[in-house]
């Protein structure tokens, strides 16, 4: 597939796949439907060993799709593996992290990419709507703001990695996902992507992404996310560890700190650990006290 100017696709869209069956179809199907020339699009689909027939509902859906490739890997337990393989074998200038209980907006990938090639910016956020849950929402569009700008804090609002990337960016700075963290991975990628990016534009003004929550809960989140001592090791640990090694101690430091404890580490506090057992309350405590002591220190 080639772009309108015979070059590679403008846009990979990676979509990990596991046992999605009542939503995938309508996922990819967004991807694939964009007001964007077509050509200028790739879909990549990583099946990640899914046993409900989501990987059969991909070979109907390649087989009607040029643009759409089907990757498969066994079973990982989390997105992280899937994304990377995509990541390996995407051929885009730009990359997009599409989850296959979402969908796009028609014109999503069209204004996103306009915003990054019409301001230069290596990461582009397009609105989100909560579907039976909640979403981060945007008030303006930000043609270019840093994520170090604390008039306009998109670490604080947005850490999630459902966000269009330049590929020189996720190449130079060698931007993955943890493979053995089945939640919280995706901000590791998105925060590590955010402290190098030179600049991020906000979409606001269009309805791009639909976070939708699961009928059935099923999802890793809605079940609860990895169990603590994972969580914490995996997940929340590189969070505070790369804001630490890429800026220096004082004002922005601490604010990006503050933003991850209040809610990628205590955040495990909430009415879902009253119903924990007491060994798990316990793996908990431990979890949050060991960061705390190590990260929480006095301003800087």
């Amino acid at each position: 597939m080639t772009s309108p100017d015979g070059g590679l696709p403008k846009i990979s869209v990676i979509v990990p796949v596991y046992n999605c069956i009542p939503t995938v179809a309508e996922s990819l199907e967004s991807a694939l439907d964009q007001t964007i020339a077509p050509e200028s699009v790739e879909v990549i689909a990583v099946d990640d060993g899914s046993t409900d027939g989501s990987d059969k509902e991909l070979d109907r859906l390649a087989a009607l799709h040029p643009r759409l490739t089907v990757l498969r890997r066994a079973n990982s337990g989390g997105p992280g593996g899937p994304r990377n393989l995509g990541i390996e074998r995407a051929r885009g200038e730009y990359l997009f992290f599409l989850d296959a209980d979402d969908r796009l907006g028609p014109e999503a990938l069209e204004r996103m990419l306009a915003a990054a090639e019409a301001n230069g910016t290596d990461i582009v956020i397009g609105n989100y709507v909560g579907v039976g849950r909640g979403a981060a929402r945007f008030d303006r569009n930000i043609a270019h703001v840093t994520v170090d700008d604390p008039d306009y804090d998109v670490f604080r609002r947005s850490l999630t990695a459902q966000k269009l990337f330049r590929r020189t960016l996720v190449d130079e700075h060698r931007l993955r996902f943890p493979e053995d963290a089945p939640s919280g991975q995706d901000k590791v990628f998105t925060v590590h992507a955010l402290l190098h990016a030179s600049g991020v534009s906000v979409v606001a003004d269009y309805d791009c992404y639909y976070l939708v929550e699961r009928e059935d809960g099923t999802s890793i989140m809605q079940q609860g996310g990895a169990p603590p001592e994972i969580y914490f090791a995996r997940a929340a640990r590189p969070l505070l560890e790369q804001v630490v090694s890429h800026r220096d101690p004082g004002p922005i430091r601490d604010r990006m700190l503050t933003r991850l404890f209040h809610r990628d580490v205590l955040h495990r506090f909430n009415d879902r650990y009253l119903l924990l057992d007491e060994d798990a309350r316990r793996r908990t405590i431990e979890g949050a006290r060991g960061l705390c002591e190590e990260f929480l220190t006095d301003a800087s």
